[in-house]
């Protein structure tokens, strides 16, 4: 549990400038540009810009101390830290990267230990507990990261996927934690999609592509942080997993994609899907549909397709739903999906 007194950096602090530093809060304006250039970097105080202020600084030595501070997000560490100390863990639904800082005393986070500059920063909190520190910077985006210790401090440095990453691709599972989705007999869609998802992931995994997941255990992220996460990276495809159902009729069968009607790209992925997941199953071909009412389709500024492998309602396909042996072959046949769509890509 986080410490109640946890310091609490408001994004509005954030982005006053675009070099901002978190550190010597507590000091007088003197004391502070004594200690910005003691750091060699440009700073602010109390959310105005100490550039002007800092003569010490020759010309050519700011300019040359602003485009490395731009660089990276600076956490000064005790003398005593070793890099395996040190955890870091990236929560990209949540946009947040956390520091876990290892063997660490209570004198360690007196001093903010933040330093540097990153306009991807949107709020940032620290606190202590049972000799460790913990770091959360809450990011204005998605991002992957860079981070190496040196001397007596951690770099990092936040770059987009698509900088690094030919081929990225966002799989939803539907529904999760307290929203179960379409059920029979106990049997939940949000247990299925994830069963189908994390077979999916032993695929992918094997694969060049770079693949984020909105969830991997059973929890709900919100409909925006799903289809926010394959918008912010800029990604490639966008897929959702689901399950259907047929109040009216349990004859209803078979495998279909629904897909924002408005972007061409989403037709034409949603129609690769439909053709491949229902001939790895060997299931009905609905063919796809219009699925502007649902948000995380209608939202989604990527290629989008929102899978309904089967139906529950339908006995003979609910008994293959049930089946480890055919939520594997839906897997097979969303992974052949996403390589007919980058071969298809290419040819273009």
């Amino acid at each position: 549990m986080k410490d109640p007194h946890a310091h609490l950096l408001a994004a509005a602090s954030v982005i006053v400038c675009s070099i901002v530093v978190f550190a010597f809060f507590g000091a007088s304006k003197e004391e502070f540009v004594t200690f910005a250039e003691t750091r060699e970097t440009i700073s602010t105080f109390a959310g105005v810009s100490l550039y002007d202020n800092l003569e010490a600084l020759a010309d050519e030595k700011r300019a040359e101390v602003e485009a490395e501070v731009k660089k990276y997000l600076r956490v000064y560490l005790p003398d005593n830290i070793k890099e395996s100390d040190i955890e870091i863990s990236a929560d990209y639904v949540n946009r947040i990267l956390n520091i876990v800082i290892s063997n660490v005393d209570e004198e360690y986070l007196k001093t903010p230990p933040i330093v540097g500059s990153c306009n991807h920063i949107a709020d940032v909190s620290w606190w202590a507990e049972s000799g460790k520190a913990y770091i959360e910077l809450h990011l204005d985006g998605v991002y992957e990261y860079e981070a190496v210790c040196e001397g007596n401090q951690l770099k990092v440095k936040f770059i987009s996927p698509k900088e690094i990453y030919d081929k990225v691709v966002v799989i939803d599972a539907g529904h999760g934690g307290s929203q179960p989705g379409t059920n029979r007999n106990n049997v939940l869609e949000k247990d299925i999609t994830l069963d189908i998802v994390l077979y999916l992931k032993e695929l992918l995994d094997k694969s060049d592509i770079r693949v984020y997941y909105t969830r991997e255990d059973d929890s709900n992220p919100s409909f925006d942080d799903r289809v926010q996460l394959a918008n912010q990276m800029d990604a490639d495809y966008f897929v959702s997993v689901h399950i259907n159902a047929d109040e009216r009729s349990r004859d209803s069968s078979g495998t279909e994609a629904l897909y924002y009607t408005e972007d061409e790209r989403s037709r034409e992925f949603a129609q690769i899907c439909a053709d491949q997941v229902s001939a790895s199953l060997n299931s009905k071909n609905r063919g796809i549909t219009n699925g502007d009412s649902i948000y995380i389709v209608r939202s989604s500024k990527v290629p989008v397709a929102l899978i309904e492998v089967g139906f529950l309602s339908n006995n003979a396909e609910f008994n293959l739903l049930c089946s480890d042996a055919y939520k594997k072959k839906a897997a097979e046949g969303i992974y052949n999906a996403i390589l007919k769509a980058y071969e298809s890509k290419e040819k273009a």
